[in-house]
This record gives C-alpha cells, sequence and structure tokens, in this order.
C-alpha cells in the first residue's frame, strides 16, 4: 500500500518554536496522531558561496520517493542536504506553514532523487554508514558512490570572506558482499578486472577525463565492462 506522505505522520523534534507547535495544532484539529520524528530544518543563505552549494545536484527541490520509517512514501518532493546528509522536506503542506523539515536519517531506508537510488549503508567495517547511490549493478559487481560535501566557514578569499564547499565523493564497489574504495583508474581496472591501458583508452574514446570527472568516467565504465 501507498501512503501519501504525511497522511499519518508529520516530523517534528528538538525545535519548540511556534513551527513545531502549528503542526501539533493542525494534526489535533484532524484527529490524527502525531509522530514526533524530525526537526525543523534552517536552510544555508545561498548568498554567501560563490558558484558552490552544499545540495546534490541541484539547490532546490526534485520529484522523489522516499522508505521512511518502515513506509513508501511515493512523488513527494525533496531536497538532499550533502554536507549533513539529511532528506529534507517542506513543510507547506500545512495552510498558513511555511518551513522545512528534516528527516531523521537514523528512519530514512532509501530514497530516490534526480534518477538515482541512495540505500542508507549502516554500521559496517568496510565502508563509512551513511546513504549510497546505487549507480550501477552488474554481473561483476555493484557501483555506489558516497556523495558528500564538507563546509568551511569564514574563509579568506580573493572575494572576500566566504563559506567554501568542497565535494570529497568517494565510490565503493561491491563483489560478492566485499567492498573496496575506488579511488584511481588502477582502483577500478581490478574491480572490473580488466587492463588498465584497455580502460584509460575506453574513458578516453567517451571523451571523458576521469580527474575532472570520476563519477562519469566510473559509469561509463562499468556499464561497457560490465553490463547489466
Amino acid at each position: 500500500m501507498v501512503f501519501t506522505l504525511f497522511s499519518f505522520a508529520c516530523f517534528a523534534q528538538q525545535q519548540s518554536s511556534g513551527f513545531i507547535d502549528s503542526v501539533r495544532q493542525h494534526y489535533e484539529k484532524m484527529a490524527l496522531p502525531f509522530l514526533f520524528n524530525g526537526f525543523e530544518y534552517v536552510r544555508y543563505d545561498l548568498r554567501i558561496f560563490k558558484q558552490e552549494h552544499p545540495y546534490f545536484r541541484k539547490p532546490a527541490y526534485a520529484p522523489g520517493d522516499i522508505w521512511y520509517d518502515g513506509r513508501y512514501f511515493a512523488g513527494r518532493t525533496l531536497l538532499y542536504d550533502d554536507v549533513k546528509e539529511q532528506v529534507i522536506i517542506p513543510a507547506d503542506y500545512i495552510p498558513g506553514l511555511y518551513g522545512q523539515i528534516a528527516l531523521l536519517s537514523e528512519r530514512v531506508d532509501s530514497f530516490n532523487v534526480y534518477g538515482m537510488q541512495f540505500i542508507h549503508m549502516k554500521d559496517s567495517t568496510q565502508y563509512r554508514p551513511g546513504f549510497y547511490a546505487r549507480m550501477h549493478r552488474g554481473n561483476k559487481g555493484t557501483l555506489y558512490g558516497h556523495f558528500l560535501k564538507t563546509l568551511q566557514k569564514g574563509v579568506i578569499t580573493q572575494d572576500g570572506v566566504r563559506d567554501v564547499i568542497t565535494d570529497v565523493t568517494y565510490f565503493e564497489w561491491e563483489s560478492n558482499g566485499t567492498y573496496q574504495t575506488l579511488r584511481t583508474q588502477a582502483d577500478l581496472s581490478r574491480a572490473l578486472q580488466v587492463k588498465r591501458s584497455q580502460l584509460k583508452r575506453y574513458i578516453r574514446s567517451q571523451g571523458i577525463e576521469f580527474r575532472k570527472d570520476r563519477e562519469a568516467a566510473m559509469v561509463a565504465a562499468v556499464q561497457h565492462f560490465d553490463p547489466q
């Protein structure tokens, strides 16, 4: 059964402001149970960044689906914060209420956005816990992307004092339950069991430079050398 997000639950925690009170009052009026399992999200002031931003793909809401707290919510709008590793949803479904809600990460099993399925991969000695995008699944293995960004505040630059976002995304290759981090073309060639020269030649033939766009290079390579 597919539930409409917030038909039985709203996500609020941590705050004692009017935001939380408004949510609670709304659900009390509707005689629906109130699920206390999220918190108010305060967005970044994007004016303090130059070109980069802290979100996955774009700093704007996009259509997506969520598996949250054991329920599937289809056709929602969401935003993924790469710095905090949080899934964000708008609160303006309640008349007169504005704001954003961060879902509790430990209760998010998976979500889809921008054509990517993110899986919540939890404690393991083989990889860092977090949300991993399953980018390709073939006969030899599965490619995952851990999309992360760091935020440095008050950095002195040529344009003045700014907050700086740095992309620290990395990739994991899973094969028969074993994970390995892919940093270089040599790592990728070993994972795909192809000669490094052959791998390089194919990536170049696609007009991709590995150092400039590792994501595109890896996706192109695994799709070619490890088809589904």
